[in-house]
């Protein structure tokens, strides 16, 4: 479990100078807004940060969400100068990260075909990816359940976690970035695959087993999904024997394969399959593919000829975590 947003209901409203003083009182909590009533409160609080300066550490028991749980109604209810009960505490969202460990030859970037087939096959509304404003490298791929990334009920972020770290680390030299690469030596290589759940749970009943089974289950329904991505693989073949049979005997292996992007080997090599009759000219085509999707492999450090076995190499890691006691 990651942050949380909860609603609170309060015994007396807090003014926006207990509400400041509030949020600067732990590092932890990151939101305290005033709530649609006087004395209702809406708090966005970090359980990582609890345990540690950046969210890096990985929450995996319940009795660590417990303690986070019972550190914020004391520092709701222990404010200087002012005696305040919590009448109700709601929460409504809940952000739950699974992660991946990237293979060591690749960095985030390099899986940015994936997040294209992922975001090709998903039912969710809307998949969008934003990337870094000078090295132009994919950091944060979204898939939302409508057309607004912060307004969406349910959404799905895989991101860069040690380079969104290193870029939020305001701190001299870094500290907090160096003191998560010394805790955590894998940093560098988790893929964060994110979900955020909108939620309607009471504060006492809030349980990571509960929340880590429905966040797996919403990434197999909506984005980790044999169906859809098989859909999507054959849309996309019908799509390429169409390409090649209008080129003809004017297709040009080296150029067909450069242009087409995102490209991946499965599916030109089902394609070749319907297009070439002959069997020496299909294998002659797809050996020219691999080759050149080889090169562009090694030069641009891109997944292009695995991605499916890297999917499922993703699909297994989510489950294998899904199966992790909480106790």
């Amino acid at each position: 479990m990651d942050t949380i947003d909860i609603k609170i209901k309060l015994s007396k409203e807090l003014g926006a100078e207990e509400r400041e003083a509030l949020r600067k009182s732990r590092r932890w909590i990151h939101k305290v807004n005033k709530g649609r009533y006087d004395t209702e409160l809406m708090m966005v609080v970090s359980l990582p940060k609890y345990f540690h300066p950046t969210n890096s550490y990985l929450i995996t028991k319940e009795v660590e969400v417990k303690e986070v749980l019972v550190a914020v109604k004391k520092a709701i209810t222990n404010i200087p100068d002012i005696k305040v009960k919590i009448e109700k505490a709601t929460v409504i969202r809940v952000d739950y990260p699974f992660t991946y460990i990237m293979r060591e030859q690749y960095n985030f970037n390099s899986y940015r075909n994936i997040m294209y087939i992922l975001g090709g096959a998903t039912d969710l509304v809307r998949s969008k990816n934003f990337e870094d404003t000078r090295s132009k490298e994919k950091e944060t791929f979204y898939y939302c359940d409508n057309d607004h990334t912060r307004k969406a009920s349910n959404k799905i972020i895989i991101y860069d976690q040690g380079k969104k770290i290193k870029d939020k680390d305001l701190t001299p030299d870094k500290q907090d970035y160096d003191l998560a690469l010394k805790d955590f030596p894998e940093l560098e290589r988790r893929m964060r695959i994110e979900v955020s759940l909108s939620t309607n749970i009471d504060i006492n009943q809030l349980k990571l087993k509960k929340i880590k089974k429905e966040a797996y289950k919403f990434l197999e329904r909506h984005l980790f999904n044999d169906e859809l991505i098989e859909n999507y693989i054959n849309e996309k073949v019908k799509n390429l024997v169409s390409l090649m049979r209008r080129e003809g005997k004017y297709l040009k292996r080296g150029e067909f394969i450069e242009r087409e992007r995102p490209l991946e080997y499965t599916q030109v090599r089902s394609a070749a399959k319907y297009h070439y009759d002959v069997e020496a000219s299909k294998d002659k085509f797809l050996k020219i593919t691999r080759e050149v999707l080889r090169i562009r492999e090694k030069r641009e450090n891109i997944i292009i000829l695995d991605c499916f076995k890297i999917i499922k190499d993703i699909k297994l890691s989510l489950k294998r975590e899904r199966m992790k006691p909480t106790k």
